[in-house]
């Protein structure tokens, strides 16, 4: 959870009573506590959540891009042992969402831990980074559309109604 202040957001709640010359002296309110945030502030003073300001020079001297920082706080760590086996071995830090945990998770699963950490070690042969992961995160997912197994069905599911006789 992390909160977003835009600049350009509050500039059109203050209407003509912006100044364009103090622009960087204008607080925000921070979306979970609605305490009072600066732009020298990289995350709530009561709450502590992290706190990106949009369009702000002095958030971005300070602390960076705000675009990287929105990508940084969105990225999910893996639930499983076969999904912090690909972060590291694809050298990237996490899942950048979490339905691709939730795939992978789901993958592994089904398939097992070996047969997931097998797709890691093809795919890592001659790929890093983000191109390594969306490699994994597709072949589990084919894997999953084709290769499903299916549960045994018992007799005990199938009862005749008289509908079908």
């Amino acid at each position: 959870m992390y909160a977003v202040i835009d600049l350009n957001e509050l500039a059109a709640e203050l209407g003509e009573h912006f100044n364009k010359r103090e622009i960087d002296t204008y607080t925000g309110q921070c979306t979970n506590c609605w305490a009072t945030v600066t732009q020298t502030m990289n995350e709530c003073p009561d709450c502590k959540i992290p706190v990106v300001w949009l369009k702000s020079r002095v958030w971005e001297d300070e602390f960076g891009s705000a675009k990287a920082r929105i990508a940084q706080l969105r990225m999910v760590t893996p639930t499983t042992s076969s999904g912090e086996y690909l972060c590291a071995t694809a050298r990237v830090q996490a899942f950048s969402k979490k339905s691709d945990d939730i795939a992978w998770a789901k993958a592994e699963h089904w398939f097992g831990e070996a047969a997931m950490r097998s797709v890691v070690d093809y795919v890592t042969k001659d790929k890093r980074g983000r191109a390594a992961m969306a490699h994994a995160l597709a072949t589990a997912r084919k894997k999953l559309r084709e290769e499903k197994p299916t549960k045994p069905k018992s007799e005990e599911d199938f009862t005749p109604t008289t509908k079908m006789l």
